[in-house]
C-alpha cells in the first residue's frame, strides 16, 4: 500500500458502490504532497499546494464531467498530473472554455446539416403530386354542416334570409327629443349629411345653379318670414344670372327705389352684357364702343355715391380747358398781382332734366397767411350748367388778384367747392409767395 501511494499518489479506498453512485476519482498525488521543513516535497521540486476549497469544488466538477463524457474527464486528469496544483483553477477554466467551444461548433453543424436535409427534401417533392395530394384530402375531408349565430347569440343551423326593405322601419331624420336632452355637449361642429334622394353636383353650372337657386330663396329672420335681399345680395344675384348665361335676369331691374347705387349697377351690368354678347353683336370692335359707353355711365353714377373731390389746383397764365392750362414757373406774386386759378371737381352730381343734365357748384376762397390768419377771401356766384350728356371731365377757373396790403412772405389759398344738388363740399390748397416791391 504504502509503494502505491507513492507511486501514484494517494488513493481513496471504499467498498463496492451501488450502481447509482458516482465512481471514485483517482486524486493526483500533488493536491496531497505537503511542503518539508526546507520546501521541498520527496523529489519533486517546489511545488505550490491548493486550497482545500478550490480543491473540492474542481474535484465536483471533474466527477460530473465523468458522468456526461468520461473521456474528457481521463484527459482532465491526465493534464492535472502533469501542473502545478496552484493551477488547477486556471486549468480547469480553460478546458470548460474548450468543452464549451466545441459543443457549439457541433451544433453549428447540427443544425447545417438538417437544414440541407430539409432543402433537399422539399427539391425532390414534385409540385403537381403535393397539389394532388391536397386537392385528395380536401375531397375526402367530410363536409361539415355550418352554423350562424344570430343577433341575440343563438346556433342555428341554415342561413336566415335578408328581411325585405319593407318590413324595417327606416331611422328617423331626426335624433328624438328625449336622445338629445341626453346626449352630452361635445362642442363640435354641427354636421349635415347629404340626403340620399338630393343630387350631388358634379359639374360648375350645377354648382352655380345651386348658388342661384339659394340666394333666390333669400334670408329668413327669426319669426319666419322671408326678408328683402339687401342690395349687394341683388348685384350678386344678376352676377350669377350673367355667368350663367341669363341675360335677361341679369338686366332685371333691382328691386326697391331707384337710387345711385342701383343705377351704376344697371350700367355695369348693361355694360358686361354687352361685353360678352357675341350672339347679338359680333363684331369685337362694336362691343368694345357699347360696353365703354354704358360702363362710362356706371362711372359717373358711382361717383356720385362717393364724396366730392377738388384736385389739381394750379395758378395760371392761360387755362384753354380741361387739362389744358399754362401754370406759372414759380408761385411768387407781387401784392395786387392778377392770375388765374384752375382746378378740376369730380364726383358731382349730373341730374337728368327736360333741359339737359344739371349740375350746380358754388365756389370761395381764403388766403391765410404763415401763422393760419385770414387776410382775404372771394365768394362766387354758383355755376349752374345744362349738358347734353352726364359731365365726366369737368373743371373750373377762376381769375383774382393776390392781396394788395400785405407784407411778403409766405401764403396759403384753400379753395372750398359745394355741390349744392348733392349737398357735398370739398376742399383743397395751393402756397405761394409774396414778394416785396423792389
Amino acid at each position: 500500500m504504502a509503494t502505491l501511494m507513492l507511486c501514484t499518489g494517494c488513493v481513496y479506498f471504499r467498498g463496492p458502490s451501488p450502481p447509482s453512485a458516482p465512481t471514485s476519482l483517482a486524486i493526483p498525488a500533488a493536491a496531497t504532497t505537503t511542503k518539508s521543513a526546507t520546501g521541498n516535497n520527496s523529489g519533486r521540486g517546489n511545488v505550490g499546494v491548493a486550497a482545500p476549497a478550490d480543491t473540492a469544488a474542481i474535484l465536483a466538477e471533474v466527477q460530473q464531467l465523468g458522468t456526461v463524457d468520461p473521456a474528457a474527464q481521463n484527459a482532465l486528469l491526465e493534464d492535472m498530473k502533469k501542473t502545478d496544483p496552484s493551477l488547477w483553477p486556471q486549468l480547469v477554466q480553460t478546458f470548460r472554455a474548450s468543452v464549451a467551444f466545441h459543443k457549439e461548433a457541433a451544433e453549428r453543424d447540427r443544425l447545417a446539416a438538417l437544414q440541407a436535409n430539409l432543402n433537399q427534401s422539399v427539391a425532390s417533392v414534385p409540385v403537381a403530386n403535393t397539389l394532388n395530394q391536397n386537392n385528395l384530402a380536401m375531397q375526402t375531408a367530410p363536409l361539415q354542416a355550418g352554423r350562424y349565430v344570430g343577433v341575440n347569440g343563438a346556433l342555428f343551423e341554415t342561413p336566415k334570409s335578408l328581411p325585405d326593405s319593407m318590413d324595417i322601419a327606416l331611422a328617423p331624420k331626426s335624433p328624438p327629443a328625449e336622445f338629445v336632452a341626453s346626449y352630452p355637449n361635445t362642442q363640435m361642429p354641427e354636421v349635415h349629411l347629404c340626403a340620399a334622394e338630393q343630387s350631388v353636383a358634379t359639374d360648375w353650372h350645377d354648382q352655380l345653379g345651386a348658388a342661384i337657386k339659394t340666394l333666390e330663396s333669400g334670408t329668413t329672420t327669426s319669426d319666419g318670414p322671408q326678408a328683402p335681399q339687401s342690395p349687394a345680395q341683388q348685384a350678386t344675384l344678376r352676377m350669377l344670372y350673367l355667368a350663367a348665361g341669363r341675360r335677361d335676369d341679369a338686366l332685371r331691374p333691382a328691386a326697391g327705389p331707384a337710387t345711385a347705387d342701383q343705377e351704376f349697377w344697371n350700367e355695369e351690368l348693361f355694360g358686361l352684357v354687352t361685353a360678352l354678347d357675341e350672339k347679338h353683336l359680333p363684331d369685337a370692335s362694336q362691343r368694345a364702343a357699347e360696353a365703354t359707353k354704358h360702363l362710362g355711365y356706371a362711372v359717373a353714377k358711382l361717383g356720385q355715391s362717393a364724396p366730392l373731390v377738388v384736385r389739381n389746383l394750379a395758378f395760371c397764365t392761360e387755362v384753354l380747358s380741361y387739362g389744358i392750362y399754362k401754370p406759372f414757373a414759380k408761385y411768387e406774386f407781387k401784392p395786387g398781382q392778377e392770375t388765374v386759378l384752375y382746378a378740376e371737381v369730380e364726383n358731382f352730381i349730373s341730374q337728368p332734366t327736360d333741359r339737359g343734365y344739371h349740375t350746380a357748384l358754388r365756389s370761395r376762397y381764403e388766403v391765410l397767411d404763415s401763422r393760419g390768419v385770414r387776410v382775404a377771401e372771394q365768394q362766387y356766384a354758383a355755376t349752374e350748367e345744362w349738358c347734353k350728356n352726364p359731365r365726366r371731365d369737368y373743371f373750373v377757373r377762376y381769375f383774382l388778384y393776390m392781396p394788395g396790403r400785405v407784407s411778403s412772405g409766405n401764403y396759403t389759398l384753400q379753395l372750398t367747392i359745394e355741390d349744392t344738388l348733392g349737398n357735398k363740399v370739398a376742399q383743397s390748397s395751393i402756397p405761394f409767395t409774396i414778394a416785396g416791391e423792389n
